[in-house]
């Protein structure tokens, strides 16, 4: 597998960036996870709601140029692997990197030849923490 990681300026970029693919078909939007207060059902989630998720955590330290936390993880060209097992890698990729308490979303997408997903978050944590993200 092959993780790629990128920071930028805006989180709800990343979000609709993945959103649009999620439109036109070529990506799913798999689940989110840790949305505080948010109570619809991720699948029912507009872009902005989760994008004004993302924006609140920003929101907390605006001395962090580049907050927003955004990787895809590429399988190996021809593996395949369901997308309940694709949620599953997240998870533990986001546990592993020590993100799995902050916001993120999911997305799996089908735009290439090999299985990969990608995952939305924020560097910034509850209490305005700037959150290491190269381990």
């Amino acid at each position: 597998m092959i993780a790629r990681i990128s920071s930028g300026k805006s989180p709800a970029g990343a979000v609709l960036y993945n959103e649009n693919k999620v439109e036109k078909g070529e990506a799913a939007r798999l689940s989110v996870r840790n949305f505080e207060g948010v109570i619809v059902p991720f699948d029912e989630l507009s872009a902005p709601i989760i994008a004004r998720v993302f924006e609140r955590r920003v929101a907390l330290n605006e001395v962090i140029k580049q907050p927003t936390f955004h990787v895809s993880l590429a399988l190996a060209k021809g593996e395949l692997v369901s997308s309940d097992d694709l949620l599953a890698i997240a998870d533990q990729y986001m546990l592993g990197m020590e993100y799995g308490c902050q916001p993120y979303a999911v997305y799996e997408h089908f735009d290439t030849e090999h299985t990969h997903i990608h995952i939305v978050s924020v560097r910034i944590d509850e209490a305005g923490r700037k959150r290491a993200d190269r381990f």
